[in-house]
């Protein structure tokens, strides 16, 4: 004895649902209806994927700090070399070391980001000058002073950092701490 599975299935010879077409449900999938879907799928994807929100700015690089302290550092001391001959050798020194350091963070920032940095707008205008103090004991000391927390700033980030990034931060600390011992 045989139970009917489905509330149209009886005994008569149809085994399909009323009104519907046998020839229907026995057609195989045909190559036009796989590539129509793909074309659908192609089309759709590419959609849906611009509706979703951008990635959001990527954080600030933990050396732009160095890097911004050793770039204005290296115009003081170059404004102080050029204002008071009795210190340009240590001054120019200083300079030249600090801009190695703006130079090597650079490097090293610009290596460690992942996008395409903005392309730089030709309508910004170059920092102003920078003024040297008025007597070259305040500039001795200004230089002194910069130095010593440019020393400071990268020997707390040095132990966060790892690797090539936390050498650099601790050769910037060790060469900012004897510069100001030279000067």
């Amino acid at each position: 004895m045989t139970f009917p599975t489905t509330p149209w299935a009886s005994s008569s010879s149809s085994s399909s649902p009323p009104g519907s077409s046998s020839a229907l449900s026995a057609r195989p999938i045909g190559r036009r209806r796989v590539l129509l879907a793909a074309l659908l799928g192609a089309v759709t994807l590419p959609l849906l994927a611009a509706c979703t929100d951008p990635p959001p700015p990527p954080e600030p690089d933990v050396l732009e700090p160095l890097l911004e302290s050793a770039e204005a550092d290296a115009a003081l001391a170059t404004a102080v070399a050029a204002a008071f001959p009795d210190l340009a050798e240590g001054a120019g020194l200083m300079a030249a070391d600090r801009t190695a350091h703006a130079d090597a963070l650079r490097r090293e920032i610009d290596r460690a980001v992942t996008v395409e940095p903005p392309e730089p707008s030709t309508s910004q205008r170059p920092d102003p000058p920078v003024e040297p103090p008025t007597d070259a004991e305040a500039a001795r000391s200004g230089l002194q002073e910069a130095l010593s927390h440019a020393a400071a700033q990268a020997a707390e980030l040095a132990p966060l950092l790892s690797g090539h990034r936390a050498g650099l931060a601790g050769s910037i600390s060790a060469s900012c701490t004897t510069l100001g011992e030279v000067l």
